[in-house]
C-alpha cells in the first residue's frame, strides 16, 4: 500500500491551513486535531507553527473552544456591615 500525499508550498500554506480549518469536516477543532487530519493528506512545512497561529486568530473557536479549568465555585454573599465606616476603624 503506497500513502499519496500532497505537498502543499510555504507561500500559500498560511491561506490554505485557514480554508482548511474554515471547512465542514474540520469544525474549527484545536491545533492537535487539526494537524492530524492535514497529516493524513497534505505535507505542509512549519504545519504547528501555522495552525497555532490560525487557530489563535479564529474568532470561532476563540468563543466556543472548552474551558481547562474547574468550575467556579458559589459566590458567597457580601457581609453587610453594622455600622457606617465599620471596616476603616
Amino acid at each position: 500500500m503506497q500513502l499519496e500525499a500532497i505537498y502543499i508550498p510555504s507561500e500559500i500554506a498560511e491561506e490554505f491551513v485557514t480554508e482548511f480549518h474554515k471547512g465542514i469536516t474540520q469544525r474549527h477543532n484545536r491545533a492537535t486535531a487539526l494537524i492530524a487530519r492535514l497529516g493524513q493528506e497534505y505535507i505542509i512545512r512549519n504545519v504547528w507553527k501555522i495552525a497555532r497561529e490560525v487557530i489563535k486568530e479564529c474568532p470561532d473557536y476563540q468563543r466556543n473552544k472548552f474551558l481547562r479549568h474547574k468550575p467556579f465555585g458559589k459566590l458567597q454573599p457580601v457581609k453587610t456591615l453594622s455600622r457606617l465606616w465599620e471596616v476603616i476603624s
